[in-house]
């Protein structure tokens, strides 16, 4: 029983995932992936296969410090050099730097970070190591790596504002500081949460002899809260439009900043932030109304209707923020009130999209805000052969003009409470886009993302809404049988739920992790428009090829023999 409760433990311990090819067998279109997974309870690192007859078999596992407080899997890296970056510039190094901090008997601060890179695909180890450092880490940061078999290296900042590189080599650190220096022209800017507070500081590196310096350059502040989850937007996710077509033929342009982070708060206690005003009109309609008699039951004052419903509103306690994590500046700000922790609020961002999902305590059920950010609107005649709007080519998150989105939020209902929130992600971004949602009834639902649209309309759909394929505003979100994804399977206890997108278009992979369970899909989105059918008639395509070749050799032996005649002649 000990050893089945450390595996238990060891799963649901699951913090970080990286999906890398699989280089040992053919690629398939990219279906034979390796899921790299990292346990901070079990101090190991897993190398699992998803597909073909090792599938949930465990390739490699490397074991990590036992003692250390956290462990980190570091992959991707701004960057990259050219020849390790595939389509659209994202970073595809197969090297994986796992990062682990130990604290050091009898000082406070000081922590030794221990550092372990392998080849994710294979498992090969190419380097590890550790250094000293005089406070704990309060950021990592990918970059690329060099000097080394490792490619992969990382910027830690400390929470002294000091840094250090990962791999400890001169060139490592030499390519680190030339990346900062070279960023922009306003800077390398990071940023550090500190959930006891409730607080985002806004930290801008510098390099300086080669060496890295932070400091504090914004501070987003939410007193009197506690941070419950924080999301970023996918990295590896590809934006086919930057603007969304209306059915009047108009244009909304998506918000895309890279640099928004959406922090969700709650409340301590919904009493603590009552101001003095509604807590003291509160008190006098109290104290007014125990003062007053109480009638029979049936007698009415005149001129009183028979039945009056006294509605009482309840102050929020929780706050979706969405901030910019350059400039340290809140955005926008949600709030919603009688929300509980239990199951835990989950979050994600996908595009110029926010989605959130809550357990209210008042209604009993469980509720998804959606968030859409927008830039601005384009007129149908705005945009045409002569006429070109006014738009800013470069975006600046110091501006806080151009910064501030425009923001349309719709609340919708669920049957199920939400557990883990994800999107999946495809190669190209054709496909449409299918909101993954883990439930605490064990199963997996993959939702349209258009029955999530804040746009939807309340009253009667207009000609040009329904050719946008908007429909009626309604707040409940069915969740039937064939949005399923686990199908009979029952996957307990998800907290994180990632998608990898393959060769073809069409087919996305979604992992669902967190719980006692691992659960693995491929599926497809819009359907398998550039797969063939299993109904398609390969032998018949195979003879009309065959029929074909030889007409044509045929004729053109006939074409031959008649020139030959016409040259005689």
């Amino acid at each position: 029983s000990s050893r089945l409760f450390m595996h238990f433990k060891a799963l649901t311990a699951l913090t970080d995932l990286a999906f890398l090819n699989d280089d040992s067998v053919a690629s398939e279109f990219g279906f034979k992936k390796i899921a790299v997974l990292v346990s901070n309870t079990a101090a190991r690192i897993y190398g699992i296969h998803t597909s073909g007859e090792h599938r949930s078999s465990i390739k490699y596992q490397y074991d990590l410090p036992i003692s250390a407080e956290w462990h980190r899997a570091v992959h991707g890296a701004p960057n990259t050099v050219k020849s390790v970056r595939g389509i659209n510039g994202k970073a595809h190094s197969r090297e994986v730097l796992v990062i682990s901090s130990v604290p050091t008997s009898g000082v406070d601060n000081t922590r030794e970070i221990s550092w372990l890179c392998l080849e994710g695909a294979t498992g090969h180890v190419h380097g590890q190591g550790s250094i000293q450092v005089a406070s704990p880490v309060s950021q990592i940061l990918p970059v690329a790596s060099a000097g080394s078999l490792c490619r992969q290296g990382a910027i830690l900042v400390l929470q002294d504002l000091t840094t250090a590189v990962l791999p400890n080599n001169e060139s490592t650190q030499a390519l680190a500081v030339s990346h900062v220096a070279s960023s922009s022209t306003n800077g390398f800017f990071a940023h550090r949460l500190d959930k006891e507070n409730a607080a985002l500081e806004a930290l801008r590196l510098d390099a300086d002899n080669q060496s890295l310096t932070a400091q504090v350059s914004g501070l987003a502040q939410f007193p009197g809260e506690t941070i419950v989850s924080v999301a970023y937007p996918q990295r590896d996710e590809v934006i086919q439009s930057p603007c969304n077509v209306l059915g009047d033929q108009s244009l909304l342009l998506k918000f895309l900043n890279p640099h928004m982070v959406v922090i969700m708060t709650m409340t301590a206690d919904k009493t603590d932030n009552k101001d003095l005003f509604s807590t003291a009109m509160k008190t006098s309609s109290d104290i007014k109304g125990s003062k007053q008699k109480r009638k029979p039951a049936g007698a009415t004052a005149a001129n009183t209707p028979e039945t009056q419903t006294s509605f009482t509103e309840d102050e929020p306690n929780l706050f979706v923020n969405v901030v910019d994590s350059v400039s340290g500046r809140v955005l926008y700000r949600a709030s919603h009130s009688n929300a509980v922790l239990i199951p835990k609020p989950s979050i994600l961002v996908s595009e110029n999209w926010v989605f959130y999902s809550f357990m209210n305590e008042r209604t009993r059920r469980a509720e998804m805000g959606v968030l859409s950010l927008y830039e601005g609107m384009v007129d149908s005649k705005g945009l045409t052969a002569f006429n070109t709007p006014d738009q800013l080519t470069e975006f600046s998150s110091l501006d806080a003009r151009e910064s501030k989105p425009v923001v349309l939020a719709k609340t919708y209902s669920l049957p199920k409470p939400v557990t883990a929130l994800g999107i999946s992600l495809t190669r190209t971004g054709i496909s449409g886009k299918r909101l993954i949602m883990a439930c605490t009834d064990g199963q997996v639902y993959a939702a349209n993302r258009q029955m999530l649209e804040p746009r939807r309309p309340i009253g009667q759909v207009k000609e040009t809404e329904k050719e946008e394929g908007l429909q009626q505003y309604s707040e409940m979100i069915p969740m039937v049988s064939y949005m399923s994804l686990s199908y009979t399977q029952t996957v307990e206890g998800v907290k994180q739920i990632v998608s990898a997108p393959t060769d073809l278009e069409s087919q996305t992979f979604i992992m669902a992790f967190g719980g006692p369970d691992i659960f693995f899909v491929r599926t497809s989105p819009s359907r398998g428009f550039d797969l063939l059918p299993e109904s398609f008639n390969r032998t018949m395509l195979s003879i009309v090829v065959v029929v074909l070749i030889a007409g044509a050799l045929f004729l053109r032996r006939i074409v031959f023999n008649k020139t030959v005649k016409k040259g005689w002649v």
